[in-house]
């Protein structure tokens, strides 16, 4: 089975479960089968996800390309709450690879001359994509002068000196975020649990509203046949 988009989440919750929060649809060990169930609620830690095991819940890392930061319910799927930044912009690579509760952080290319755009980042060496400006651009230094790891134009001479940030090796500058190799597997994110609950309960009170309506009609179609009815006796 393949569990319900974030748009179908909950109206399936209203019909499979006696509470919204009772629902899951979460992965097995392998993350190749799904199962539904109306167990939940139970909460991940930060850098976990739950999973089903023989019908029970059970603790997974998050995948590769996803970390989670926060605790997160099990009312919300199998997969970790965020996605890594890709540090695949021009000029960008790789500089952390981050961990299962913390994103990726990138650098700009000093040996290819690019330097970062915006000075306000906490790790000067560094950015966050997801709450930085890892913009970066193409500095020019003057014919005798080259970029430095630090990001400073430097005489050619003074490029074994020490500097704060940490030096790209000639591997790292032709590597790309994107030879990663990622898991494509189909995990619900449910960014805003409010909305869905709000949109399940006016699908309800519309489907009342109709239901309603339908028994009036009949009613009033009823008693107009029989008064045709007696007006022919």
């Amino acid at each position: 089975m393949v569990c319900p988009s974030a748009e179908q989440w909950y109206l399936r919750a209203v019909i499979k479960c006696p509470s919204l929060d009772q629902y899951t649809c979460l992965s097995d060990f392998s993350d190749q089968i799904y199962n539904e169930s109306c167990s939940g609620p139970i909460v991940a830690l930060p850098g976990e996800r739950r999973v089903n095991s023989n019908k029970n819940f059970d603790i997974k890392p998050c995948t590769f390309e996803r970390y989670q930061p926060v605790t997160f319910s099990s009312t919300h799927g199998s997969a970790c709450l965020f996605q890594k930044g890709k540090c695949s912009e021009e000029g960008l690579l790789l500089y952390n690879n981050g961990t299962s509760e913390m994103d990726r952080t990138c650098r700009c290319d000093y040996t290819r001359g690019f330097s970062f755009m915006s000075t306000h980042r906490t790790d000067p060496c560094s950015c966050n994509a997801a709450t930085e400006d890892c913009s970066c651009y193409k500095k020019e230094c003057n014919e005798s002068q080259v970029l430095s790891p630090d990001y400073k134009c430097i005489n050619e001479t003074q490029q074994q000196s020490t500097f704060l940030c940490s030096f790209i090796s000639s591997i790292d500058s032709v590597k790309n975020i994107t030879d990663v190799v990622t898991v494509n597997v189909y995990e619900p994110i449910l960014p805003n649990t409010q909305v869905y609950r709000y949109a399940a309960t006016c699908c309800t009170i519309i489907l009342v509203i109709m239901i309603v309506f339908y028994i009036l009609w009949v009613y009033r179609w009823e008693q107009t046949v029989i008064k045709k009815f007696e007006e022919c006796e």
